[in-house]
């Protein structure tokens, strides 16, 4: 009876062994075994994602999607790492993301899947309509610090931003020319965190894509309040009104970029097409996106993707 005992607590521990070896060397190969689609990195593209990745399982739908944000350097650092299929980025790879690429003989593609507006939203009772690209400066400067010295109320400003994991944090300090901002600035992961911020608080701005500030239907989150901003002397435009980003009159726009390692699986690269195709570059508008331009379509073909009218 013991002998029988023995040789079944050697079978079990065995068993046991063979799963956590298992284990270990699928979390060594990164994402070689899973049949999702990873795609990790900017929050500015999660809600954008969301929507068309449950686009692509309406026409595929066995696809499996695991979707998470917080932040463009999370996204590529999954990548460089080979912990994701797909990093979403609202910026261009940094020298030291291209160094350490190189370092690690790993070769990236990018391709640019839509437009976004940065939206600066205030507190609903802050009231001020518009804002100068200057006056913006000097708020998120620390030289302006209460609304009465731009027209408002007054309240003393109190301000909300992503974290140094955000494409959207460096995007602002180089859009605005500055070096850092001020140190009583709240730092948050997620744009869901800021816009709760600026909801609750008196006094508050913050910034964020817009395709965060748009629900499902297309409508705009009207607890907060999206501030027109005009470069000097032109016309305060909202970053909701895409004429004007595309006239380049709203000036907080940027790019939205996909890496993918080279090598990368084609059913990747279906997923990617399918995000570019006419039908879904179309449906973006009402999502607080705007389209990819004839010129970013060159690149994304340069780069290996040509998707056909």
């Amino acid at each position: 009876m013991k002998r029988k005992q023995i040789s079944i607590l050697l079978l079990v521990v065995g068993l046991t062994v063979t799963i956590i070896t298992s284990f270990i060397l699928t979390k060594r190969k990164g994402i070689a075994n899973t049949t999702d689609i990873v795609i990790k990195g900017s929050d500015s593209e999660f809600n954008l994602i969301i929507f068309l990745s449950g686009e692509y399982k309406k026409a595929y739908p066995d696809a499996v999607f695991d979707i998470t944000g917080g932040g463009s350097a999370k996204g590529v650092q999954a990548l460089l790492k080979n912990e994701t299929h797909i990093a979403n980025a609202s910026r261009a790879l940094t020298d030291e993301e291209i160094s350490e690429a190189e370092a690690n003989k790993i070769d990236t593609r990018s391709f640019i899947i839509a437009g976004d507006a940065v939206a600066i939203i205030t507190h609903r009772q802050v009231g001020v309509d518009s804002l100068s690209l200057d006056q913006l400066k000097g708020i998120f400067r620390g030289d302006i610090k209460n609304w009465k010295e731009v027209g408002g109320v007054d309240l003393p400003i109190v301000i909300y931003g992503r974290d140094e994991n955000s494409g959207t944090y460096h995007y602002m300090l180089r859009r605005l020319f500055l070096d850092q901002f001020p140190t009583n600035v709240s730092k948050f992961a997620h744009n869901y965190q800021i816009i709760e911020k600026v909801e609750s608080e008196k006094g508050a701005v913050g910034y964020v894509s817009s395709g965060a500030i748009i629900d499902r239907n297309g409508k705009p989150y009207t607890r907060i309040w999206p501030i027109n901003i005009s470069i000097e002397g032109g016309r305060a435009c909202s970053p909701f009104d895409i004429q004007s980003i595309k006239y380049g009159e709203y000036p907080l726009t940027r790019a939205l970029y996909q890496y993918v390692r080279k090598d990368v699986d084609s059913k990747i690269l279906d997923f990617i097409k399918f995000e570019l195709a006419p039908q879904q570059q179309l449906a973006l508008e009402k999502h607080g996106y705007f389209p990819v331009s004839p010129i970013q379509e060159v690149i994304n073909k340069k780069n290996g993707i040509e998707v056909l009218p």
